[in-house]
């Protein structure tokens, strides 16, 4: 195979990737060692919010978005802006956020 058309495979298979993420998204990238991540998870998988597709990824499979610390949550609205969210690790904190990332857009 063409050195060349490598690079390009791989980056349009990344690309298509991202694409395929329903938006708008709320995502927890999260490492299996981290004692807060272990703490916050089980609270997060019985999160929702409407209109808003709620994932989990694990550290040693995000190949998305760089985290500086775990764990990390991050918004990607309809328009594909990424927000990182710095506030508490409560359900009601997080449902306050995506409400207000909701009604920031336009849609």
């Amino acid at each position: 195979m063409n050195v060349l058309l490598v690079p390009l495979i791989l980056t349009l298979g990344y690309l298509f990737y991202k694409s395929s993420i329903p938006l708008p998204s709320f995502t927890l990238y999260y490492a299996n060692w981290c004692g807060h991540c272990k703490t916050v998870l089980p609270i997060f998988r019985n999160f929702q919010h409407p209109g808003v597709t709620i994932r989990m990824v694990e550290q040693s499979r995000n190949n998305e978005y760089m985290v500086a610390g775990f764990p990390s949550f991050v918004f990607r609205g309809r328009d594909g802006i990424v927000t990182e969210f710095k506030g508490g690790r409560t359900p009601d904190d997080w449902a306050a956020f995506l409400h207000s990332q909701q009604n920031v857009r336009i849609e």
